[in-house]
């Protein structure tokens, strides 16, 4: 579940340029070979980090921190312009022009699961309030609508009714299982 997090965040070190002034594609085993080892080494950091802290005893506490890494991620990356996905491995490919700012397809479905699945974390830990519970996942898919959907971030119209109706979806349950 890190792996997409820790692919985003592997851009941020320049395992594509591996040496400075030579020909891109005499060192094209050279950069992959540094974007597995990045990617990894960060997929192991963020498993760390949920299993590091106390929410580690509750069962979702692990899960809801990875989902939360990966859509405070995911978002600020969009709202700052997009720069890692430009580059990242799952990111958006500029090379088949099928989109050059906002927010692609892998994109989308990593940061709507991330968003469904922290909001459905937080709605169980207030389970004993369906109210809360409800509110707590329609605002998270609020944020995770948004940060798709706005022309100036994510510019992705096609993925709002999904996250409108999988949010509505997910807020309905606590209040009919409540």
């Amino acid at each position: 579940m890190a792996a997409p997090a820790a692919a985003y965040a592997s851009s941020l070190l320049p395992w594509w340029a591996p040496t400075q002034g030579s020909w891109p594609m005499t060192n094209m085993g050279l950069s992959a070979a540094l974007a597995v080892i990045v990617t990894v080494l960060l997929d192991l950091v963020v498993v760390a980090i949920a299993w590091a802290g106390p929410w580690r005893r509750d069962a979702r506490g692990p899960m809801a921190i990875i989902a939360a890494i990966t859509l405070t991620l995911l978002s600020v990356d969009v709202v700052l312009g997009g720069p890692l996905g430009l580059i990242s491995p799952l990111g958006v490919n500029p090379i088949t022009a099928g989109r050059f700012y906002g927010v692609g397809n892998v994109a989308f479905g990593i940061l709507s699961a991330a968003a469904l699945i922290l909001a459905a974390c937080v709605a169980s830990w207030w389970r004993s309030r369906p109210r809360l519970a409800a509110g707590s996942v329609i605002l998270i898919g609020l944020l995770a609508t948004a940060i798709d959907g706005v022309p100036a971030w994510g510019a992705d119209f096609g993925g709002v009714p999904a996250m409108v109706v999988s949010t509505g979806v997910l807020a309905l349950l606590p209040l009919v299982n409540g």
